[in-house]
C-alpha cells in the first residue's frame, strides 16, 4: 500500500480549550515523527463547513488520510499512528456526551448502543466525529454538501453530521470500525455551569 499522509483537520467554532491545544500538538508532534503529516485549524461557525473544507485540503494535497479532531478532546498522542495501523476505510473512537446522563455515541452493527467493554476492534453503524480516522477515498463520487446536518422532524430540530455521514459512507460501500480501547484513553471536556456561594465567597475575607 501506498505511504501514508494524512492530513489533520481540528475543528473548532471559535476557540480552542487549552487542554485541547496541548493534546492536538503532542498528537501532531508524535504523527509527524514517522509520516508525512499537515495539519489546520478549521474554524467556521458550521462544523459541517469545516469537515467538508477538510476534505477539500486534503484532496489538494493528496493526503491519504483525514484524521478529524474537534476541539473539546484530549487524545492519545500516538492517536493516529494506532488509528492507521487498523488499516480501515473508517475507523475512530467514541466517547461520552459533555453533559448529563453523558451518553456514549454511536451504534453497534445490530442496532444497539455501543458496547464499550468489549475490547475487540470491530465494525459499527455508527460513530462521532471528534477523533476519527477516514481514508480519503471513501469521497470518491460524493456529491457535495459531503457533510450535512440533517433534519430531524419527529424532534423538531437538526441532528449533527456524524450520523449522516457514517450512513452515506455505509451506503457507498465504506466500512466503520470502533477502537474501544482508545475510547477508554481520550477524553471529552465538559462545560460545568458556576454559581456563586455567599458563605464560600465569605471565606475569602479570612484567608490571609
Amino acid at each position: 500500500s501506498m505511504t501514508p499522509r494524512v492530513f489533520i483537520g481540528m475543528a473548532t467554532v471559535e476557540y480552542m480549550l487549552s487542554d485541547c491545544a496541548f493534546s492536538f500538538t503532542q498528537v501532531v508532534k508524535h504523527t509527524s515523527a514517522s509520516i508525512d503529516t499537515l495539519f489546520a485549524n478549521g474554524r467556521s461557525n458550521s462544523l459541517a463547513n469545516s469537515l467538508m473544507g477538510f476534505v477539500r485540503t486534503a484532496r489538494a494535497v493528496n493526503a491519504s488520510h483525514i484524521m478529524l479532531m474537534e476541539h473539546d478532546h484530549t487524545w492519545p498522542e500516538d492517536t493516529v499512528l494506532r488509528l492507521l495501523a487498523h488499516d480501515k476505510p473508517i475507523v475512530g473512537a467514541t466517547y461520552a456526551g459533555r453533559t448529563p446522563p453523558h451518553r456514549i455515541f454511536g451504534v453497534e452493527l445490530d442496532m444497539t448502543p455501543i458496547d464499550i467493554s468489549r475490547p475487540e476492534v470491530r465494525e459499527v453503524m455508527r460513530l462521532p466525529l471528534g477523533a476519527i480516522l477516514i481514508r480519503t477515498d471513501v469521497f470518491n463520487g460524493w456529491e457535495e454538501p459531503l457533510f450535512a446536518d440533517p433534519w430531524q422532524p419527529e424532534r423538531g430540530f437538526f441532528g449533527t453530521c456524524d450520523y449522516a455521514f457514517c450512513n452515506r459512507a455505509r451506503q457507498s460501500g465504506a466500512s466503520i470500525w470502533l477502537d474501544p480501547q482508545l475510547s477508554l484513553e481520550l477524553t471529552h471536556i465538559a462545560n460545568v455551569q458556576v454559581q456563586l456561594d455567599g458563605a464560600q465567597v465569605a471565606l475569602e475575607t479570612k484567608v490571609g
